[in-house]
């Protein structure tokens, strides 16, 4: 059974890569899981301050029409609350919609030698599928991603609307916790337009943060909450691995191929970038 697919009314690729150094290629081949990272701490502040300020000028928006007035206090209060020290409940792991991507090696350059993870779409649905994630393709703009984020957050709000019918009227506090949850959910899907190279996909997870099962780790200088997202009893569906740009490819290939072998994974194929960026 697959999961939900929400990518803008584009087809996702039937392959996606997740980019990492090999500390992070070890780890994800070791313990067969995926690392889901709090939305507020996937790359830098100005990544949420950007998703926040698209979303409150949609909120801004839809607030004019009739149908959505009752919603405008409940979603700047929401927007001010995550813009302070509210954090979302809700994580993302990312993936490129490109195996062999510039911009993406870029990112592992200098001392670090980036790996890139290449998985069949498909196959990434069903790891994901138990976790009720959602895949994504992040949309990339100014204009045109105020648009995207004003008709997902109405969307959004119908949906709520609906539920609360059901329940009843609610008070300020509900409706603030429902815009909090609302707008958290749109957070991953939006990026300014200078990432645009980076294809990204990701898959998105509602998941509350005070729990046992939320892990901690140490992102420059906060304590960044995840989750981890396992294949228990199996090897994850990996189909190729690329070796990036970097001062001994060979060699890097080969002890790769070794990493994999001794992990169980004897036929998937290593291959070497073919772009031309040296570190």
């Amino acid at each position: 059974m697959a999961l939900t697919i929400n990518h803008n009314n584009n087809v996702p690729p039937p392959y996606l890569t997740h980019y990492t150094d090999l500390t992070g290629f070890m780890g994800i081949v070791g313990t067969g899981q995926f690392w889901a990272s709090n939305v507020s701490f996937l790359n830098d502040r100005q990544e949420l301050l950007y998703g926040l300020e698209s979303a409150l000028q949609a909120a801004q928006t839809l607030a004019k029409k009739e149908t959505y007035a009752h919603w405008r206090r409940a979603l700047e209060a929401a927007v001010e609350a995550l813009k302070g020290a509210a954090l979302p409940n809700t994580y993302a792991a990312c993936f490129c919609g490109e195996e062999d991507a510039l911009s993406q090696w870029r990112g592992y350059g200098g001392q670090t030698q980036g790996i890139a993870l290449v998985f069949a779409q498909d196959d990434l649905t069903e790891i994901f599928f138990e976790a009720k994630a959602e895949l994504y393709k992040v949309t990339y703009g100014n204009l045109a991603t105020s648009a995207a984020v004003k008709e997902q957050m109405r969307a959004t709000l119908d949906e709520l609307d609906a539920f609360d019918h059901l329940l009843g009227s609610v008070d300020d506090a509900a409706m603030e916790t429902h815009a909090i949850k609302a707008i958290s959910k749109l957070l991953p899907r939006f990026k300014h337009r200078g990432f645009k190279d980076e294809r990204e996909y990701r898959y998105v997870i509602q998941h509350q943060t005070v729990r046992s099962d939320v892990c901690f780790r140490v992102s420059r200088n906060v304590l960044a909450p995840y989750l981890k997202m396992p294949v228990a009893g199996q090897n994850l569906p990996l189909r190729r691995v690329t070796v990036g740009p970097g001062h001994d490819q060979a060699l890097t290939r080969q002890s790769v191929q070794i990493y994999l072998r001794h992990k169980g994974y004897e036929n998937v194929e290593v291959r070497l970038s073919d772009v031309p960026f040296r570190t």
